[in-house]
């Protein structure tokens, strides 16, 4: 499992394998995207307190990079700072 802990990340696995990522709570996160075909993102699950769990699948041989998106979650009615984070994640897929 990988979380949004301080950035560069890297991970390798195997063609089927899989990776469980949880992000944040206090974010509001987009879906998290992969560059190439190499990776498949999956199971995306939102939480009310803004925390993102998915599951990547090593879908072949290659190299991508997941990323995803988020925005401060503030309380409605409230002042909101404008705040925003890039989480990614650098997966090697191997045979």
């Amino acid at each position: 499992m990988i979380t949004s802990r301080p950035e560069p990340c890297d991970v390798s696995t195997r063609v089927g394998g899989t990776i469980s990522i949880v992000l944040d709570a206090g974010f509001s996160w987009n879906t998290p995207t992969s560059d190439t075909g190499a990776v498949e993102v999956a199971d995306v699950q939102r939480q009310p307190s803004g925390s993102l769990s998915a599951v990547l699948q090593a879908a072949r041989v290659g190299q991508a990079t997941v990323s995803a998106g988020g925005s401060v979650l503030c309380p409605p009615g409230q002042a909101c700072p404008a705040l925003a984070r890039l989480w990614q994640l650098h997966v090697t897929v191997t045979p």
